[in-house]
């Protein structure tokens, strides 16, 4: 499981990642299409999903991004993630077990 802790409201930073297979080597990116989906723990419905980024093409490595968006995480909590990546039209990997707790900034 990957947990990331973020702050409520920030925004323009990346959420790096490493894909992998089942026997721990990184997934090849190349050609692939990556969509990041979030939603508030215990919902039914995605808060926000977008495009995400290969860090290092053609993206043999695994190494792929999300930039945080302004209204992405708005609202303190838990939140589930996953990615989506896919090949062409057909071939569709989704990557769970992603744990996103966004914390309230401290009081100035």
């Amino acid at each position: 499981m990957t947990e990331i802790k973020v702050i409520k409201g920030d925004k323009g930073y990346d959420l790096n990642f490493t894909l992998q297979k089942a026997d721990g080597t990184a997934l090849d990116l190349t050609g692939a299409t990556l969509l990041f989906k979030c939603q508030k723990h215990d919902a039914s419905t995605v808060k926000f999903s977008g495009s995400m980024t290969i860090t290092n093409p053609p993206g043999t490595d695994g190494k792929c991004k999300y930039t945080v968006q302004a209204t992405d995480f708005d609202e303190a909590g838990k939140y589930d993630g996953e990615i989506e990546v896919t090949y062409g039209s057909t071939q569709i990997l989704t990557f769970t077990d992603i744990l996103i707790e966004v914390v309230a900034e401290l009081p100035k």
